[in-house]
């Protein structure tokens, strides 16, 4: 199933509700190097990439970044929130590396003449 923009701002409003946190702004966007990123006031932009992706990386996508509007780094507590709101984060941030390193040796073996 391919995720529409509508079905990410739905996805967006259900956490930040359920966390507790203000988004000001979604922005969903070209990004080469993040699936995405928040601003300390709530700007809340992701890669159009996330489209691609199976709803539960990209749910996984989403709480990472709202999370940050509660603790602004990876540090314990944002882990143990984390773990509290999507037990499995770990699994799939670690699918969500996968793939990403899948795409990027699909992309290198398409380049021509081997180059970079």
């Amino acid at each position: 199933m391919t995720l529409t923009a509508s079905d990410i701002h739905r996805l967006i409003e259900a956490w930040a509700a359920r966390l507790g946190v203000q988004v000001e702004r979604i922005q969903i966007r070209t990004m080469r190097h993040k699936w995405g990123s928040v601003s300390t006031v709530g700007n809340l932009t992701l890669s159009s990439d996330i489209l691609t992706l199976p709803c539960d990386l990209a749910e996984y996508i989403i709480v990472h970044e709202l999370m940050h509007l509660k603790f602004p780094n990876h540090h314990r507590g944002w882990q143990v929130s984390m773990g509290m709101y999507l037990s499995d984060w770990r699994e799939r941030e670690q699918r969500l590396k996968q793939l990403q390193a899948e795409e990027e040796t699909l992309a290198a073996g398409s380049k021509p003449d081997g180059q970079q």
